[in-house]
């Protein structure tokens, strides 16, 4: 029951769908010709479906209690954005910057983000579920609780990560992989449904 009561506060608190503002247009939110500079959140408990924010730019992009679903996000420029209970579905992140970006209870599901930057970002409780993830960019950052599910993470690179901690499930050759690209030391035991669960020490020593 209290393992059950964990994972449960570790996934995105999200009201129920038909609960959400479906009003917010990520366009007029994030689209400004000069870029955008906020202080206060953009959107919270809304839904965005088939957006467009793609090449957007600008600093302090904050989401919260959000879906977004089969949005083109590609080329994003968002500096120390922030996203917490968030849900990416079927989304294409490819070649987007989110350099120093907090990602709190956060999911992705069936994404795509193909040579995407999250350098130095702080990511906790975030899940990664049936994506592609080729040449990915995770150096300086630290992942907390991150767990990553059949996911492609062709040439990403993982190097001067800051801290790795806590449990990553991973398929064996996804082990293998963080086995190749981290200096953390490894525990862990084959479980009954043919996954790795690792537990993965504190590593602040630059990554190979």
């Amino acid at each position: 029951m209290a393992d059950t009561a964990k994972a449960l506060a570790q996934q995105p608190q999200i009201e129920d769908e038909a609960d959400l503002c479906t009003e917010y247009d990520l366009y007029d939110l994030f689209g400004a010709e000069d870029g955008f500079d906020l202080d206060d959140p953009a959107a919270e408990n809304a839904l965005f479906e088939g957006q467009d924010a793609s090449y957007t730019q600008g600093r302090g992009a904050e989401l919260k209690g959000c879906v977004l679903r089969r949005c083109n996000l590609r080329g994003l420029r968002w500096h120390k954005a922030s996203f917490t209970d968030v849900v990416f579905e079927n989304c294409d992140l490819s070649n987007s910057r989110f350099y120093e970006a907090y990602f709190q209870r956060v999911r992705f599901v069936g994404c795509k983000l193909v040579g995407t930057d999250a350098v130095d970002a702080l990511l906790r409780n975030v899940t990664f579920d049936d994506s592609l993830m080729r040449m990915l960019n995770l150096s300086g950052a630290k992942l907390t609780g991150v767990t990553f599910t059949d996911c492609d993470l062709s040439e990403a690179s993982l190097r001067m990560l800051q801290e790795m901690k806590h449990t990553i499930n991973a398929s064996f050759p996804m082990l293998r992989f963080l086995r190749r690209r981290s200096s953390a030391r490894f525990r862990g035991e084959k479980s009954s449904t043919g996954h790795w669960s690792s537990m993965i020490s504190l590593s602040t020593s630059p990554c190979l």
